[in-house]
């Protein structure tokens, strides 16, 4: 009885929009520019509540809103630790240039 209120899960666009899709318009389902989609994951217990989060409202139906017009809250899943750790990795990043 944790979560009294309905959530709808908006998910990140997976796929690049068509060519032809107008550069200034936003589609739920594709992204301008999309080169590389990632699943979020698992960084262990300390950098990973984003993963906790969108695996209970995934995994628990009585949690989200059937209709977006239903919901109470809207969800965007993100991964920001990840993110975090890939631009320290992949540019050789100190702690504040990668949160900047």
């Amino acid at each position: 009885q944790a979560l009294r209120h309905r959530f709808w899960v908006l998910e990140v666009p997976s796929v690049t929009c068509p060519p032809d899709f107008p550069p200034d318009a936003w589609h739920p389902r594709c992204a301008h520019g999309l080169t590389k989609f990632v699943e979020c994951e698992y960084n262990g217990y300390q950098y990973s509540m984003e993963w906790y989060f969108i695996s209970l409202l995934r995994d628990n139906a009585q949690y989200t809103a059937v209709r977006m017009e239903d919901a109470d809250f809207v969800y965007f899943p993100q991964c920001v630790s990840q993110v975090y750790f890939a631009l320290r990795e992949s540019y050789s990043m100190d702690h504040w240039a990668a949160i900047a």
